[in-house]
């Protein structure tokens, strides 16, 4: 399979699309932080709720936060896994995505970081779009990044929580998030970023 870099953004961002709608998740494409916020906003639909922020996005994307919140959104951060507990909306940051799979890679150096993704019913996680791989391959070198450090999860997410019981009756939003949505921020490459060299 062809190389992320040997990829036009445009057919990797297709391709995760698909991918993802296909497991019932929703995908976005903004070009940039004022129009992800507007997204959310989208997504939540004028609902008077906070949205729980995984600490981990105010240290990314602190832009972000302070777009939500200047337009009214209130933003919260939980301090035990319990808070976020069937919240209605969860956000997240990935390290990457991977487009054969329409999966998120979600690094988590906290129970809160990972809590959000967990069990808040809607799960909104924004990423790069040059933050977007190929295939799982092309995602080596950041899973790799992710266990040589000490303390860091990594968690791959593809659509909404869904189990089947044994009567083999589909539930979606059982054990995580019902419904979750990821917007592509066309944000420039990192240089600083060891595993994107």
């Amino acid at each position: 399979m062809a190389d992320s870099f040997d990829t036009p953004p445009d057919t990797l961002y297709r391709r995760f699309e698909t991918a993802l709608t296909g497991v019932g998740g929703a995908c976005h494409r903004v070009a940039d932080i004022p129009f992800a916020a507007g997204a959310i906003e989208n997504i939540m639909g004028g609902a008077d709720e906070a949205i729980w922020a995984a600490p981990q996005v105010n240290e990314t994307l602190p832009d972000l936060i302070e777009t939500l919140q200047v337009a009214g959104v209130t933003v919260r951060y939980p301090e035990s896994a319990a808070q976020v507990r069937d919240q209605a909306f969860g956000l997240s940051v990935a390290r990457q995505a991977i487009a054969e799979t329409g999966s998120v890679v979600l690094v988590e150096r906290e129970l809160t970081d990972r809590s959000v993704g967990l069990v808040t019913e809607t799960h909104i996680v924004v990423c790069a779009l040059d933050d977007l791989a190929a295939s799982l391959d092309d995602a080596g070198a950041t899973l790799a990044a992710v266990g040589a450090s000490r303390g860091s999860y990594a968690t791959l997410v593809t659509g909404p929580s869904r189990t089947a019981d044994i009567e083999r009756q589909l539930t979606v939003g059982v054990q995580g998030p019902a419904r979750l949505h990821v917007i592509f921020i066309e944000l420039p490459r990192n240089p600083a970023r060891p595993d994107r060299q």
